[in-house]
């Protein structure tokens, strides 16, 4: 199961949405190998995709649906991964992430650092 941020009603404050890896978080990248899937009502005129972070090229007050899935992997690490979406307003937005005791989602507020606790990679 990879890493899924869900968003209901969101807009674009600026140019460029970002989801960060937060690079404080110990060593975990989106792996090389699998990407991001981008599933609903997207616009976004340029995609980059490093390992710590998806930046959408957007219109500002571009309007979201849907989910961005990631696979977040160790390179090793014992510590807790730590995400972040900014330059976005949202009615809701929830990030779902799988642990030892099965999945867990949490509420995601928009410039606030969220801790994956308890993630387990698949």
């Amino acid at each position: 199961m990879a890493v899924v941020i869900s968003l209901t009603g969101a807009t674009a404050t600026t140019s460029s949405v970002t989801v960060n890896l937060m690079n404080n978080t110990g060593n975990y990248t989106l792996a090389s190998n699998q990407g991001i899937v981008v599933a609903g009502s997207f616009s976004f005129s340029t995609l980059s995709v490093t390992t710590h972070s998806v930046k959408f090229g957007v219109a500002p007050q571009s309007s979201f649906e849907g989910s961005i899935s990631l696979d977040v992997v160790p390179t090793p690490s014992t510590n807790t991964p730590v995400i972040e979406i900014n330059n976005i307003t949202v009615d809701t937005a929830t990030v779902t992430y799988p642990t030892e005791d099965g999945p867990v989602t949490q509420v995601l507020t928009p410039g606030q650092p969220m801790p994956l606790t308890g993630y387990t990679p698949d």
